[in-house]
C-alpha cells in the first residue's frame, strides 16, 4: 500500500523539536496533525483506517518505525497513535 502524502507529513511532525511538552498519545497526534495539510487529511483518514483494518499491531508499529521520526513506537503505543490521529480527524474533515 503507497503511503499518501498526508502520512508522510503526519511523521514528519514527528520529530524532536515539536515533542516538548507531550503527555499522551492524544497530544501527540494533535501535535503531528499540524504538518497534514487540511486537504490531505480525508486520504490520511482512508489510509489510516485501513492500515488499522488490515494490519496488526505488530505491523502498524513496523510502518511507524521505519517512516521519517524521531521517534520509537512499541507495539501498543503504535496502535494506540494512530487511533488517536484517526479520532482527532474525524471533527477536522
Amino acid at each position: 500500500m503507497k503511503q499518501p502524502q498526508g502520512f508522510v507529513d503526519l511523521l514528519s511532525g514527528l520529530h524532536q523539536d515539536p515533542l516538548t511538552g507531550i503527555t499522551s498519545l492524544e497530544d501527540l497526534a494533535s501535535t503531528a496533525l499540524l504538518a497534514v495539510r487540511s486537504a490531505d487529511r480525508p486520504v490520511l483518514r482512508t489510509y489510516l483506517a485501513a492500515l488499522c483494518a488490515e494490519m496488526t499491531a505488530a505491523e502498524i508499529k513496523g510502518v511507524l518505525n521505519r517512516g521519517k521520526t524521531d521517534l520509537v513506537f512499541d507495539t501498543k503505543s503504535a496502535s494506540t497513535f494512530l487511533k488517536a490521529v484517526l479520532d482527532q480527524l474525524s471533527p477536522r474533515l
